[in-house]
């Protein structure tokens, strides 16, 4: 067991020093995916588009604020349709686990404010969907340096509650973007 634990720190020691560029930086994000509905909905699932700007504290923890826009999504019945169209606007704490100079693991854990808009024609009708629900957030993924500023990610991410019907219905993501740190 102590060779083990000597092998990590060792590791960490010879690790670090190439990622601690990144410290005290800001960074900007973009990401598309597709999003599910969690349990399954008569909605189809919406695509996803999103923006975060964050700061690097130190080459393993940083912040994020982003909002992400999901597409509309309709369902449509002979007595009319609905549309939905979802927004959500998270703050979370972002760590990094460096795999190698190339290559992170990270994990995001915060709070999102999610807001769904809707819409009826025909004689459908909507249960409130205008207010917005915070919700716990959180979300796995891995991000590729290209170089010291510009990174390739990928996140799978959970939005936690939409509103609050029973059973709640909750959006989950799987998202690809570029962060670029100034």
């Amino acid at each position: 067991m102590k060779i083990i634990n000597l092998a990590v720190l060792l590791s960490l020691i010879i690790v670090t020093p190439a990622f601690a560029g990144n410290t005290g930086k800001a960074y900007i994000a973009a990401d598309v995916g597709r999003a599910t509905f969690v349990p399954a909905s008569a909605f189809d699932n919406p695509g996803m588009a999103r923006i975060a700007g964050g700061y690097h504290f130190t080459q393993f923890i940083a912040a994020e604020i982003g909002y992400t826009k999901f597409s509309d999504t309709t369902y449509s019945v002979s007595a009319g349709t609905a549309t939905l169209s979802p927004t959500s606007l998270s703050a979370c704490a972002v760590a990094s686990w460096p795999v190698n100079s190339k290559f992170d693991l990270t994990a995001k854990l915060g709070m999102s404010n999610n807001n769904i808009n809707g819409k009826t024609t025909g004689s459908l009708t909507l249960a409130s969907t205008a207010t917005p629900i915070t919700s716990v957030m959180y979300g796995v993924g891995a991000q590729y340096h290209i170089n010291s500023e510009f990174s390739l990610r990928t996140q799978y991410e959970d939005f936690g509650a939409l509103d609050n019907s029973t059973p709640v219905q909750k959006m989950t993501a799987f998202s690809i973007g570029v962060a670029y740190d100034f």
